[in-house]
Formats: structure tokens, C-alpha cells, sequence
């Protein structure tokens, strides 16, 4: 009996919610549960009072109020029963993709930092039979990196919702983290066959948030700027300061964003056109995870683009001031 009844009341357990799920009361099960109660009182007494007015016999009015008390209090069960089982698979989902990120992640990047050595030790003792075993090594290798990249992407869109991801924060000079993560990409510019323009604010700008995640955003940002970018093409950074905020944008000079496909660059998984043909591997999450992370900073993001002659991203983000 007592396991029967700790199984009835599980799923109109609320606390556990908000300790285990992290969801606001108005979405706990129990809540529900307790809301559609007092709708279903409400219900019978109405029935109640209906029946009372046009069917004589007292004994019937009970027994109709009494089965429709009874049917309602069964959907309600269902509903709340239902709901809670879908926390459990969100919850089973969520934690999957965490334990498989995380167990993947590790030995991915050891292979990688491995075919790194066995490359450079290549080219120091270097002869044409070793030409052939190269390629395949760059292949594995960027392939192995796409894969932890896939991983990293999963993982943070996993955690997007989870106000605890963003609860980090701290005080820190914006400045100086886009100047190191510029110098980063100066590597992949060159390599791409794209000039790297930078505007960048010699005095310190500090923000309150997490330094890794809108290091994340920017780096989404510029990546995408290089990566789609045409032959030859440049790519501009500028940092303009505002009393409350800082504006950073973003400017490339490829395809641009078609105008049919405009409103749908921050949705999960969407890749424009000119993304396939560049970078037929991509995952379509970079813009998506940006956009979360800057909104949930208190930014906002937007761009501005014309076929054939390139797109500008920008975000702003809030100052603090000294």
C-alpha cells in the first residue's frame, strides 16, 4: 500500500522539480495537477447547482456530480502523469548528451594532439614516400577536429536553457579578450586568403558575464566572416564605445545572405546556401549558440547583408562603468 501511494503522489512531487529540473513552479506537474483540482471542484459544483435546478431527485444529482468528479480527476492524473514522464525523457535526453559529450571529447582531442606530433615529426625528417601518409594524417586530423567541434556545439546548445550556465559571471575587460581571441584567427585568415582589418578600443571596457562563453559568441562571429568569405576578400573588426554599451561588428565581403533565407540564420541547424558550397560539413548551431549567449548577456544581435557584395554582423553588450 504505501509503495502504491509513493507511486501515485511521484509525479505530484513539486520541490524535486526545481532541484532536479531547474523549471519554474508554473511548470511543475503538481501545479497543474492542483489547478486543474480547483477546476474540476469548481466543475461539480456547478453540476451540482444545474442539477439541483432541474432534476428532482437529490440521489441522481450526487451520483452524475460524483462520476463526473471522478472522470475529471482521471484526465487530470493522465495530463499531470503524462507531463511528468516527458520531464523524465527531457531529463534522460539531456543527460545523455552530456555523459556521451564528455566521454568522446577526451580521447578525440588526444588523437588529434597525437597526429599533431607524428605531422611535425614528419616534416622534420621529410621524403617523398612520406607525401602520401601526410594527407591522410591532415585528413584524420580535420576530421577529428570537427568531430570535438560538433561535440562543443552540442554541448553548449544542450545547456543553453539551464539558467544555472549562465549564473558564472564575472567582471572582466571585453577588450582585452577579443584582442586575444583576434590573434587566434590571424593563422586562419592567412590561410584562407583573407586580410584581417581590426578597430579595436585601446582603453579597457569591462562587462559582467561569462569570459568564455562571449568569447564563444565573437568567435562564432568571426569564424563565419573568414570561412565565407571570397578569395582574396577582407574581413573587419571594429569595436565602437557608447556610454551604456559596447558595439561590436562584424564585416565580410562574401556571397551575402539571400533574402529568402534572412529570417531564418539564428534558427538550430539552419545553413544558408553559400554554406554548403564552402563548408559542406558545418553542423548550421554557431549562429543559434551566439545569438542565446548574447541575449542571455542582456545584448542584442542583428546584421545587415546585400547579395554579392557581403554581410555585417553586430551585437552590443552592456558596459559597467568604473
Amino acid at each position: 500500500m504505501k509503495r502504491m501511494t509513493e507511486k501515485i503522489l511521484k509525479p505530484l512531487s513539486g520541490f524535486r522539480y526545481r532541484k532536479e529540473f531547474n523549471i519554474p513552479f508554473w511548470q511543475w506537474p503538481s501545479f497543474l495537477f492542483s489547478l486543474m483540482g480547483v477546476i474540476n471542484v469548481s466543475s461539480c459544483l456547478f453540476f451540482y447547482l444545474i442539477g439541483q435546478r432541474y432534476i428532482k431527485k437529490p440521489e441522481i444529482v450526487v451520483l452524475i456530480t460524483l462520476g463526473i468528479a471522478a472522470f475529471l480527476f482521471i484526465i487530470s492524473y493522465a495530463v499531470t502523469r503524462s507531463l511528468n514522464n516527458l520531464v523524465e525523457l527531457n531529463k534522460a535526453k539531456t543527460e545523455f548528451i552530456k555523459i556521451v559529450s564528455h566521454q568522446l571529447r577526451a580521447p578525440l582531442t588526444n588523437i588529434r594532439w597525437s597526429i599533431e606530433f607524428l605531422i611535425s615529426r614528419r616534416r622534420e625528417r621529410r621524403s617523398k614516400d612520406d607525401l602520401g601518409e601526410e594527407e591522410y594524417l591532415n585528413m584524420i586530423r580535420e576530421n577529428s577536429k570537427r568531430l570535438e567541434n560538433l561535440l562543443s556545439d552540442l554541448l553548449i546548445v544542450n545547456r543553453l536553457k539551464e539558467e544555472s550556465f549562465f549564473k558564472n559571471k564575472e567582471k572582466f575587460n571585453f577588450i582585452e579578450t577579443i584582442k586575444e581571441a583576434i590573434k587566434d584567427f590571424q593563422y586562419f585568415a592567412k590561410s584562407s586568403d583573407v586580410e584581417l582589418i581590426t578597430r579595436v578600443i585601446d582603453k579597457p571596457v569591462y562587462v559582467n558575464g561569462s569570459r568564455l562563453l562571449l568569447e564563444v559568441a565573437f568567435e562564432n562571429i568571426v569564424r563565419n566572416a573568414i570561412g565565407f568569405n571570397r578569395p582574396g576578400g577582407k574581413v573587419e573588426i571594429s569595436l565602437t564605445y557608447h556610454p551604456d554599451q559596447i558595439l561590436v561588428a562584424v564585416k565580410d565581403e562574401g556571397k551575402g545572405i539571400p533574402k529568402e533565407e534572412r529570417k531564418y540564420i539564428f534558427q538550430r541547424f539552419f545553413r544558408g546556401s553559400s554554406a554548403f558550397e564552402l563548408q559542406p560539413q558545418g553542423t548550421g548551431l554557431s549562429l543559434y549558440i551566439t545569438k542565446e549567449i548574447i541575449t542571455k548577456h542582456n545584448g542584442k544581435i542583428w546584421f545587415k547583408t546585400k547579395e554579392g557584395l557581403g554581410t555585417t554582423f553586430y551585437f552590443t553588450l552592456p558596459i559597467i562603468k568604473r
